[in-house]
């Protein structure tokens, strides 16, 4: 939707792609930085840690919906 915005002000195709992708990167850059930490916390537990983990999940997941707004606004 953004990019369709730039677009159509008309201006030279290179410098639309250019503004679009400064605008874009933080945000993009921040998806990946995250889905790599949570990447490297997927390894094996113990049952105990297994059970641990998913105990600390549903508490954290409720918590955090709220704060991932940015990832999808």
């Amino acid at each position: 939707m953004r990019l369709s915005c730039l677009l159509r002000d008309r201006e030279e195709l290179a410098l639309t792609f250019a503004r679009f992708e400064a605008e874009r990167r933080p945000r993009a850059e921040r998806i990946v930085a995250r889905a790599r930490r949570n990447g490297n916390q997927k390894r094996e537990l113990s049952r105990t840690g297994a059970w641990v983990r998913d105990q600390t999940l549903k508490v954290l997941l409720a918590l955090n919906v709220a704060s991932q707004d940015w990832m999808y606004a």
